[in-house]
Parts: C-alpha cells; sequence; structure tokens
C-alpha cells in the first residue's frame, strides 16, 4: 500500500472513529442535556476546548525537553484522538495505543520515553488534587505553607535533570490549568442544570474529576465518575440524581467536543497534505 492510500485509510479511520464517538455520545446523552440554558452549555463547551489546548501544550512541552520542533497538527492529532480513546479504553490505553503517532513523527523518540512523561505528569496531577483538597480543610496560613513547600520542593527537583524532572515547574502549571477548567466546567453544568454551588462546594466536585482523569477505572470512568459524583454530591445536599445527571452532561460535553476537534483536525490535516503533494 503506497503512502497515499495509507493517508486517506488513516482518514477514513479518523472520521469513523468522529462518527461513532458522537452517535455513542448523543445516543447516551441524557435529555437534560438539551434542556441546559444556552450560555452555560457554550461555557461548558468552551471548558472542554481549553482541556484540548492544555493537554496540546502538555505534548508541546514533551518535545521541547527533546529540543524537537513542535509539529502542531501532528501534537492536535495526537491530542484529540487520545482524548476520545481514553473515553473508551481503561487506564488511559487510548494514549498507549496512540504513541506511534508520536513516534512515527519523531523517530529520535522512543515509545516509552512520553510514558514516563505521561506518568510524572500523573503524579503532578494527583498533586494539584491534593493541594486543593487540603485547601478545604487547612486555614489560609498552613496552606499558603503547604504550598510554597510544594512549590520549593518542585524548583529544587526541576533543576535535576533526570527523568524530566526540569518538566515539573511547567507541568504544575499545566496540571493547575486543567484542575480549574473541570472545576469551572462541572460548576457551569451544575449551574445549566439549576443548582447554584459556591466555590468550595464546586471545588470537592472538581476535585473528583481531576482525580478521575489520572486514574481511569473503567472505560471513561463511566459508571464510576457518575456513582462518585453522586455520592459527593450528596454531601452537599444535592440529590444523588444531580451528581449522577451532572456527571454524565459533563462526559458528553467532552466526547462531542473532542469529535469535533478530531474531525476539524483530520480535515485541516488531509487539506494540508493535499497542497503538499499537490503538483506545482
Amino acid at each position: 500500500m503506497d503512502r497515499a492510500a495509507l493517508a486517506r485509510l488513516r482518514l477514513y479511520a479518523g472520521y469513523l472513529l468522529f462518527a461513532g464517538t458522537v452517535i455513542w455520545g448523543v445516543w447516551h446523552a441524557p435529555p437534560e442535556l438539551w434542556a441546559l440554558d444556552l450560555p452555560w452549555l457554550l461555557l461548558a463547551a468552551a471548558m472542554a476546548l481549553l482541556v484540548f489546548l492544555l493537554q496540546a501544550l502538555h505534548v508541546a512541552l514533551f518535545l521541547r525537553y527533546h529540543r524537537l520542533p513542535p509539529d502542531w497538527p501532528c501534537i492536535a492529532l495526537f491530542t484529540a484522538r487520545k482524548g476520545l480513546l481514553n473515553t473508551i479504553l481503561p487506564a488511559k490505553s487510548g494514549t498507549l495505543v496512540l504513541l506511534r503517532t508520536l513516534t512515527r513523527r519523531y523517530p529520535e523518540l522512543r515509545w516509552h520515553d512520553y510514558l514516563r512523561y505521561m506518568l510524572l505528569g500523573v503524579v503532578v496531577s494527583l498533586m494539584v488534587s491534593l493541594l486543593a483538597a487540603l485547601g478545604l480543610v487547612l486555614d489560609p496560613l498552613p496552606f499558603t505553607l503547604a504550598c510554597l513547600f510544594v512549590t520549593a520542593v518542585l524548583v529544587l527537583l526541576s533543576r535535576l535533570e533526570t527523568a524530566y524532572l526540569g518538566c515539573l515547574p511547567a507541568l504544575a502549571l499545566i496540571a493547575t490549568g486543567l484542575y480549574l477548567v473541570i472545576l469551572c466546567s462541572i460548576w457551569a453544568v451544575l449551574r445549566g442544570l439549576g443548582h447554584a454551588l459556591d466555590f468550595p462546594q464546586a471545588s470537592q466536585l472538581g476535585i473528583t474529576l481531576n482525580t478521575l482523569a489520572q486514574i481511569s477505572i473503567t472505560p471513561g470512568n463511566l459508571g464510576a465518575r457518575e456513582l462518585l459524583l453522586g455520592l459527593v454530591g450528596r454531601g452537599l445536599e444535592l440529590p444523588v440524581s444531580v451528581g449522577i445527571l451532572a456527571g454524565a452532561i459533563f462526559f458528553t460535553i467532552r466526547v462531542l467536543v473532542f469529535g469535533l476537534l478530531l474531525a476539524a483536525t483530520e480535515w485541516l490535516v488531509s487539506r494540508s497534505g493535499s497542497g503538499r503533494t499537490g503538483p506545482g
């Protein structure tokens, strides 16, 4: 099979993945999703877009560490594809399946390079969740001291050019940004459902979602996410059904946004590829 035919096959496979994911997401979408107030729905969708951008920066930082030029179309494809596959495969298997996307574009990389980098990112993200949880139970002064201590440790470790430790400050910023975006997203969904929570209350749900984003129990954490959000919501005096519904809507919006981004990226890459290989 020549390169042109292989490229077309990958393009069709990308569109098939997009179509299947979108159909699956719409089929499982709660009816209340379409009754959400439009401004809150758009805000939640915008937060999903920000998640995509921050995850793309996460990949770009990995390439920068290896002193490789960022190929943004490749980064966008990798980010969108792994975001979708991780919703249907357990334990971040989608990332492992798609490592070939990076190693094919950058032969200098080995498949386990990104795996080690990804595991470091998971640890940093879990630390962000831990700090956010401490912020809910500690007084301002002890919490500030804890943040300063963690910052000092990250700065000291970043001076060690071993196992991507030099990326720690940037990884911490990206992980913090992802947590805040997830927090805003679930807050917007709950506001759209008619439940206004204050920041500490919404933070409990945000911490739950941010932690589940690092620890995959079921494919896409489907079921586990809704159950945990229902239990956490019950502690916030929300009906369990509201937490379950919010988790399902959060998941559906993410799948739809990443599906649209994948289709758009596949189309742009195919157009760009045609332009490079065409006559003249």
